[in-house]
C-alpha cells in the first residue's frame, strides 16, 4: 500500500499544472511547465537546438505533443473535478484509489508519447537527450529506458 501511495503521489505531482503555474513567476506555461503537466515531449522540443533536430523532426514531435495534450485533457479535467481544489497529499486513500485509473491513463499516454518520440530521434539524439534529462529514472522509465533495444 505504501508503494501505491508513493506512486500515486508522484503521478499526482506530475499532473497538477494549475497549482504550480499559479505560483510560478510569469504565470502559467512557464519554462518547465510542460514537464509538470506530464509532457515529456515538450522537454525534447525545449532542447531542439542542443539535439540538432531537423525541421521535419520538430514537426513530428509537435504532432506527438499535440496528441498527448488531447489525450490527457479529459483525464486532467476529471482529476481536477474529483480533487475539487484539494492538494493531492490531503486526499484520503479512498480518494487516491478512485483517481488511480486517471493517473494510470496519464502515465500510459506519456509512455506512448515517449515511445513515439524515441522513434523520431536518431540514436545519437537519444543518447544526448538522456544526458539532458534533469531527472533520469532507472530501468523502469525515463528517456533512456529502452535505449538498448533501439540502437
Amino acid at each position: 500500500m505504501r508503494h501505491v501511495n508513493r506512486m500515486l503521489l508522484a503521478l499526482g505531482l506530475l499532473a497538477l499544472p494549475a497549482a504550480v503555474s499559479a505560483q510560478r513567476p510569469g504565470g502559467p506555461g512557464g519554462r518547465g511547465m510542460m514537464m509538470m503537466r506530464g509532457d515529456p515531449v515538450a522537454m525534447i522540443l525545449e532542447h531542439k537546438a542542443d539535439l540538432g533536430l531537423t525541421d521535419e523532426q520538430v514537426t513530428k514531435l509537435q504532432d506527438v505533443q499535440k496528441r498527448l495534450e488531447e489525450q490527457n485533457k479529459p483525464l486532467r479535467e476529471q482529476m481536477q473535478k474529483e480533487m475539487n481544489g484539494a492538494s493531492f497529499r490531503d486526499l484520503t486513500d479512498e480518494q487516491r484509489e478512485k483517481l488511480r485509473p486517471v493517473f494510470e491513463g496519464l502515465r500510459e499516454n506519456s509512455r506512448k508519447a515517449m515511445d513515439e518520440a524515441r522513434e523520431i530521434l536518431t540514436p545519437e539524439q537519444r543518447d544526448k537527450m538522456r544526458d539532458l534529462m534533469p531527472m533520469r529514472r532507472g530501468p523502469r522509465g525515463g528517456f533512456g529506458a529502452r535505449q538498448e533495444h533501439q540502437r
